[in-house]
């Protein structure tokens, strides 16, 4: 055994000691890379709540900001780029939205749910923005972003078979086209269509969901009863909500879930209009007018249907509700809720002979006369008025009182107007009533010539009015011109729309054609009866007048 010195002894101890004290200590930089910081998740919630919260409080700049840094930090969250979309959305950058999917689809190829975002806001380009989605095309060089998105669910479905939304997508893109050709339908440009061979595989794919689906995007899926109605509203009402910083943000809030509750019941409406059952019908209008009491369609669908029923008593039941407005259910102009009153009043008195309901239609009537000025003074407004009192007075053989009323509403109204047009009709009908039908033939065979309004002449009219001020003056004083030029923009923007008769046959000259039937009714003149009758059905194969007396002469 070898002799160990004073120095050895002390160099070997110090060594051993260094060896042991260093096997003890963490190695930090091992650490650092091979476990996460318990401090990232929190980091990164916090930054997406300040993105979020930017968001809200529309510092839409800076949530731009936020969330771009989220997406540089942790490119395999979808979160941030949902985020980014929707301040995107707000800008009005649609295109952006696109890359931004499409460049975050590059970075997780492996990811079906980038491949599911990419796709829908190409659907949502294709029916939105015709300008982006034209320049967003230049730029791309693709044809048909519809095709693209339906290209992108199939390889996402090839990925993850396992998820439902991916086939719901795919079936969401063909709905979607649809919707694209009613757009160029309507603009009378070629419609678009997938390849034979992608329809084919599409619906190979999507064979086993697409009956699902298409129950759950109905307005009605097959199954559903009032209590999953009620359910349905119970699931909105209780649904918990991020708490809101701005007033807006409350309305806005608060008009998408009454949106969303009327599309709920709306289809539980419709069905009880369509099969008849008044007391559903009242039920889920009072329902949709509970909710908003400005829906004008519920209430059209169900006055509708009380006429074609001709049950008149609901119908002035539910007039005179609208005018107490002892439910909130409506937000109208008084003096129309007047003129409706009057009008189903007089409906029931002319099918139930009932004479003191035709006072009542007057009372209402007068009482809307107190209503005429401002901005109720138009030409829609003084034909309701005058003619549904010219039309009470006649219906209780006042026929003085009708032709007064006739030639104020005359002198109030434009001589080449349709409200003119309109009055003079219901004065021949007067004129028929009170046995002097060759007046009546007269005036109706004038305002049937031509087929236009025009040869309404002034020198016509002023026979049946006396002391008429200047036409330009009247015009000048009741805002006519104003009026006119509101009407004609009205035109301009619907001359694509077809309208309900053309040119040839105008609601005007068939009214007329109507009144002057009945006037050759009364007269026996058969010959001119039947041209008159055969007129009208040529400009209307389906018209209820002609097959009504179709119907009594056999």
């Amino acid at each position: 055994m070898s002799r160990c010195n004073r120095r050895k002894f002390l160099k070997t101890a110090l060594l051993g000691v260094g060896g042991f004290t260093l096997s003890t200590l963490p190695v930090k930089g091992h650490l650092l890379f091979s476990t996460p910081s318990s401090n990232n998740n929190e980091e990164k919630r916090l930054l997406l709540n300040e993105a979020r919260q930017a968001f809200c409080c529309r510092e839409y700049y800076r949530a731009e900001i936020l969330y771009k840094q989220f997406i540089q930090l942790y490119p395999d969250d979808i979160s941030g780029y949902d985020g980014l979309s929707k301040v995107y959305k707000c800008l009005g950058k649609i295109t952006e939205t696109v890359e931004l999917y499409k460049s975050a689809l590059n970075q997780n190829k492996s990811n079906p749910v980038f491949y599911d975002r990419l796709a829908k806001s190409m659907n949502t380009m294709s029916l939105g923005n015709a300008k982006q989605e034209k320049a967003y095309m230049n730029t791309s060089g693709e044809t048909f972003l519809l095709g693209v998105s339906a290209l992108l669910y199939l390889q996402a479905i090839q990925l993850a078979p396992d998820k439902k939304y991916l086939y719901e997508g795919l079936l969401d893109t063909t709905r979607c086209l649809e919707k694209k050709n009613k757009q160029l339908r309507h603009f009378n440009e070629p419609e678009l269509s997938f390849s034979n061979e992608l329809s084919s595989n599409m619906s190979a794919v999507t064979s086993l969901y697409a009956e699902n689906w298409k129950e759950s995007r109905s307005s009605l899926p097959r199954g559903k009863t009032t209590n999953n109605l009620t359910l349905s509203l119970n699931k909105i009402k209780e649904k918990k909500r991020r708490e809101l910083h701005f007033e807006d943000e409350r309305r806005c809030r608060e008009g998408s879930i009454s949106k969303k509750k009327k599309e709920f019941i709306y289809p539980y409406f419709t069905k009880s209009v369509k099969e008849n059952q008044p007391e559903d019908m009242e039920n889920y209008f009072t329902q949709i007018n509970e909710i908003s009491p400005s829906d004008t369609q519920s209430k059209h669908l169900l006055t509708k249907r009380y006429k074609k029923n001709k049950d008149y008593r609901r119908l002035i039941d539910f007039r005179i509700r609208e005018v107490s407005n002892t439910t909130g259910w409506n937000d109208a102009n008084p003096f129309w809720l007047k003129i409706r009153l009057a009008q189903a009043l007089m409906l029931n008195a002319q099918a139930s002979g009932n004479k003191q309901q035709i006072e009542e239609a007057l009372t209402a009537y007068r009482q809307a006369v107190q209503q005429i000025d401002g901005e109720n003074r138009n030409l829609k407004a003084l034909g309701a008025l005058y003619g549904g009192m010219a039309q009470c007075y006649f219906a209780q053989s006042a026929f003085g009182k009708g032709k007064e009323t006739i030639i104020e509403g005359l002198e109030q109204t434009p001589h080449t107007s349709g409200i003119a047009h309109s009055l003079l009709i219901n004065y021949a009908e007067g004129r028929a009533a009170e046995n002097a039908p060759e007046e009546a033939e007269a005036i109706l065979l004038r305002l049937s010539e031509n087929d236009t309004k025009k040869d309404i002449t002034n020198k016509f009219i002023a026979s049946y009015i006396k002391d008429r001020e200047s036409e330009t003056q009247w015009r000048k004083d009741n805002n006519m011109d104003q009026w006119r030029k509101e009407q004609k923009e009205r035109k301009k923007k619907n001359k694509e729309k077809q309208g309900r008769f053309s040119k040839e046959s105008s609601p005007d000259k068939l009214k007329s054609s109507y009144a002057l039937a009945k006037v050759y009714e009364k007269r026996n003149k058969h010959t001119q009866y039947n041209d008159v009758l055969k007129y009208i059905e040529k400009e209307n194969k389906e018209n209820e007048f002609v097959r009504k007396r179709k119907k009594n002469n056999s």
